[in-house]
This record gives structure tokens, C-alpha cells and sequence, in this order.
């Protein structure tokens, strides 16, 4: 890869956010919105678990509808639900979730992954992409 690729720019933004922010809101939304965009995913979230009431929390969301930030999603419910249901990663079609909350996104192709330290889960990261198109899985 070249250096001044939008891959290796959007990783050095990266790293450098998470180097330099020390209030944790705004470093997990510059996190997301620079992970969506080394991936190329349209959308994302950071989700913070809250394990007094077992629920996953968004904190931070990149080219999501408003009311996500500061939704709450227990287990089973949507895509940080079923990560959190069942502590392993997710791929699926938003809409094949149960109870999903965001139907604009039913056709998303979605992947969440369980956010672990120290063997605890503290989090979730959930990303997503409209219709997959075959040009874009074969890059």
C-alpha cells in the first residue's frame, strides 16, 4: 500500500485519535467513523456494556439515524442484542435479526463483534453496508 492511500490515512487518523483523546464519547465516534471508512462499511456503532442492567449502550454511531445514540438493547434485540445473547460475532442481513429496531436498515448487511477485556465483555462494535454489490466482494 502507498502511503498516502485512503486506507493508511484513515489508520494513521486512527491511531493518532487514540493516542491524543482522553474523553471517551468523542474518541469512540471518531474511532467508528474512521473504521467504517478503512473498511468501507456505511455505517456503524460503539456500544458500551452496562452489565447492572445487561444491556448494550451506544455511545458513539457514524452515518446512523439520530436516535441510536443513547439507545439501550438488551439481549436479543437487534444486532448488539444477539451479540450480546450470545457473547460471539454476527454476520447476517439486518432484517433476518429478531426484533430489530432501525427497519430503513432491514436490507444492511450487518457485522457485530463483542468487545471482550480481561475475558469480560465491555462493548460492542457493529458496522454495516446497503445492498453488497459483486464488484465490491471481489476487491
Amino acid at each position: 500500500m502507498e502511503s498516502d492511500s485512503p486506507k493508511i490515512k484513515a489508520l494513521s487518523r486512527m491511531v493518532e485519535d487514540v493516542s491524543s483523546e482522553l474523553e471517551l464519547t468523542p474518541l469512540l465516534t471518531r474511532l467508528i467513523g474512521n473504521a467504517c471508512e478503512l473498511i468501507g462499511a456505511d455505517d456503524g456503532t460503539i456500544g458500551l456494556y452496562d452489565p447492572e442492567r445487561n444491556v448494550i449502550r451506544t455511545e458513539a454511531v457514524y452515518h446512523m439515524p439520530d436516535r441510536e445514540l443513547g439507545s439501550e438493547m438488551g439481549p436479543g434485540i437487534g444486532l448488539a442484542g444477539r451479540v450480546l445473547a450470545t457473547r460471539a460475532p454476527v454476520i447476517a442481513r439486518y432484517g433476518d435479526l429478531a426484533r430489530i429496531t432501525l427497519p430503513e436498515l432491514v436490507d444492511n448487511q450487518v457485522v457485530g463483534m463483542p468487545v471482550f477485556w480481561h475475558d469480560q465483555l465491555i462493548g460492542f462494535f457493529g458496522v454495516g453496508a446497503g445492498r453488497v454489490t459483486s464488484s465490491a466482494t471481489n476487491t
